[in-house]
């Protein structure tokens, strides 16, 4: 039961069969025109200020190595400050997660635990199995760049003709993003060491027009390191809306705590 409490923090717009490494053509000539149109044209896709308030209910399968477990999940966020999640499995609430840019509170129903501390991508890798900052997280959770468009380069298309934009993070790791430009819409996301090696990958898939503005139906993650997966799929999505009820759950008496630096 601990890898679907791996599984609940992962949230959900997510899905994919097996990670491809985003390859470019790198023998072709591209022009500086090009490339500055290539970028505005993608910068369009990146849209990170056109949801502020987004409610998610999602099914989702999760796998880490030999152990796999269905759940549903319901995601509340409210622009990019904070987010809460609920997860069910059977019908049953089973846990309880919420983040904001500081700290993260997660509650395993199931087992009576409950962990708290930062928000940083090291605590969430220790919990989730996903190394991914708060930041990170909830941008990709709302299929948006993690950074503004401007802080992409132009690296490349894709053998299907999607145009790739690089950046190379404070971190020393390095992201790429693949970007439709027909269907406007990001439908990949790696993250590679200084090395190299893969350390996630994010593919997004089935668009969907949701008040004018696209989404993924299904998506899914994957942390190689950790042989961790997880499959979602959409099943509403409601944008703009207000949310009445609060983010932060109540921690109930006699439950096993624990507090990450």
């Amino acid at each position: 039961m601990k890898t679907l409490l791996i599984s609940v923090i992962l949230l959900g717009n997510w899905v994919l069969q097996s990670y491809a490494q985003v390859t470019t053509n790198t023998d072709s000539v591209v022009s500086s025109d090009t490339v500055s149109s290539t970028l505005q044209q993608s910068g369009k896709m990146l849209r990170r200020d056109l949801v502020r308030t987004m409610i998610v209910k999602a099914s989702m399968n999760v796998q880490l190595k030999d152990f796999q477990q269905a759940a549903s999940a319901v995601i509340r966020i409210a622009n990019r400050d904070s987010l809460a999640m609920e997860i069910m499995a059977f019908g049953i609430p089973v846990a309880k997660l919420y983040m904001n840019k500081s700290k993260f509170m997660f509650m395993d129903l199931f087992n009576g635990r409950f962990v708290e501390g930062p928000a940083t991508a090291a605590n969430m890798a220790n919990v989730t199995n996903i190394p991914l900052s708060f930041d990170d997280f909830i941008c990709l959770l709302r299929c948006e760049s993690p950074f503004p468009a401007s802080a992409y380069s132009f690296e490349g298309t894709t053998k299907s003709g999607n145009n790739v934009l690089r950046f190379d993070r404070p971190d020393t790791n390095r992201e790429f993003i693949s970007v439709n430009i027909e269907e406007s819409v990001m439908k990949q996301y790696q993250r590679k060491d200084k090395d190299g090696t893969l350390l996630m990958n994010i593919t997004y898939a089935d668009i969907m027009t949701i008040d004018s503005q696209l989404f993924p139906k299904k998506v899914q993650v994957q942390a190689p390191g950790s042989q961790f997966s997880m499959t979602v799929e959409n099943k509403e999505i409601i944008l703009n809306s207000t949310l009445k009820e609060p983010f932060i759950f109540k921690i109930p008496q006699g439950i096993e705590k624990q507090q990450l630096n």
